[in-house]
């Protein structure tokens, strides 16, 4: 099984699978990326490490970015955002009412996750990923935790006019996504120099299309409640 493993690999294009710091997002990536590139293989007995081992010779790479991380910051912040995951509405209190509850609770921006944060934080990734465009077939299976991506996807949607899709996605995803949902993203420079760009998302067989600048004020709004953050949070 092992060189049929490292063949389809290849054959495949350049593969690598992201995550954060936390070992279960890697492995969540590879097994997505298992489940997409390698339907007909049967892995039977075969373990996760050496499936990862055998997709590591095969050509697949192993990343992990603290972008796709989170922080759960502290007092009664964190305590309202356990008692948000457990009533299972853990996304609608981080879309709704996590970045006024951080600024409310002083909280250290350098310790605390929001929707803003993460929307932005997610948007960075996929700008540094999309303007290192020398390998033109390079796939990518990234993996985060309950609300990280979700939250650049709503507001993504927000950006682009598309506020009923981002209602139909909150009441459909109160607590998150599931282990194997998630969106598709094309990043495709508009020239050589990466000056322009869109970003295209397949969310539910159904395309949108971010422009540069409705990408970079999802950023630029992160960044602003950093500074907000920054401002009131005392050590």
């Amino acid at each position: 099984m092992q060189p049929e493993v490292a063949q389809q690999t290849q054959e495949s294009g350049k593969l690598e699978v992201h995550g954060s710091l936390r070992d279960r997002t890697v492995q969540s990536s590879a097994l997505r990326a298992l489940a997409e590139q390698f339907k007909d293989v049967s892995f039977e007995t075969a373990s996760y490490q050496e499936v990862l081992e055998w997709l590591k010779e095969g050509g697949l790479e192993e990343f992990r970015n603290l972008k796709l991380d989170f922080a759960e910051g502290d007092g009664e912040f964190r305590d309202k955002m356990y008692e948000a995951f457990k009533s299972g509405k853990i996304l609608d209190w981080m879309i709704q009412e996590s970045d006024q509850q951080a600024l409310e609770a002083k909280q250290d921006p350098d310790n605390v996750s929001t929707y803003s944060s993460l929307a932005a934080n997610v948007a960075t990734y996929l700008l540094e990923q999309g303007m290192n465009h020398s390998e033109a077939n390079k796939t990518i299976f990234a993996t985060s935790h309950q609300t990280i991506l979700e939250s650049f996807l709503h507001k993504a949607l927000i950006k682009i006019g598309e506020k009923e899709r981002a209602e139909e996605l909150l009441a459909e995803h109160l607590n998150g996504f599931a282990e194997n949902q998630g969106f598709k993203v094309d990043f495709k420079l508009r020239d050589t120099e990466g000056e322009d760009f869109e970003v295209v998302i397949v969310f539910a067989d159904e395309e949108y299309v971010l422009s540069k600048s409705q990408f970079m004020e999802i950023i630029g709004e992160g960044v602003e409640l950093y500074g907000k953050l920054k401002k009131g949070f005392k050590k």
